[in-house]
């Protein structure tokens, strides 16, 4: 199943529209990295205070599914406050190249140098099966969705 919502090339910040550095990839796109195999990735502004309970639910129900899903959390954070987001979220916070990163994914938005809210669902080909960028740098991801494709 290929899910999600067209992407914009734009964040809201306070009623004000911003450029992002490329248009992110739509579903049924080959996305390379970050590492191989099933994975989901999600990406932030920080990872400081972001509540890791829906996150959790998720890295669970991806852990339960039929394949061993990798579940990412990229930022630019300071690696200690991603990895301990991460643990307790269930959740890898691994170091990525940001110039190819940015360039596969097109969440980053350089007036702010932040990446944007995500969630991308990756299969083992690297194929992009769900993509939500969120058009707002407060919103939320929609982890529910992302698991209807996740778990098929």
């Amino acid at each position: 199943m290929v899910s999600g919502t067209p992407q914009s090339s734009y964040i809201v910040v306070d009623g004000i529209s911003l450029p992002l550095n490329r248009t992110p990839p739509t579903p049924g796109a080959v996305v390379v990295g970050p590492q191989r195999g099933p994975r989901v990735v999600l990406t932030m502004p920080t990872f400081d205070g972001y509540d890791p309970l829906p996150a959790q639910s998720f890295s669970e129900a991806a852990e339960v599914s039929s394949q061993s899903w990798l579940c990412l959390a990229v930022s630019l954070d300071y690696p200690p406050i991603r990895e301990a987001w991460g643990e307790t979220a269930g959740w890898l916070a691994p170091a990525v190249d940001f110039a190819d990163f940015k360039e596969q994914f097109g969440v980053f938005a350089p007036r702010l140098g932040l990446l944007v809210p995500a969630l991308f669902v990756i299969d083992t080909s690297d194929r992009l099966l769900y993509c939500e960028v969120v058009n707002a740098l407060d919103a939320k991801v929609d982890f529910n969705a992302a698991r209807e494709v996740l778990l098929g």
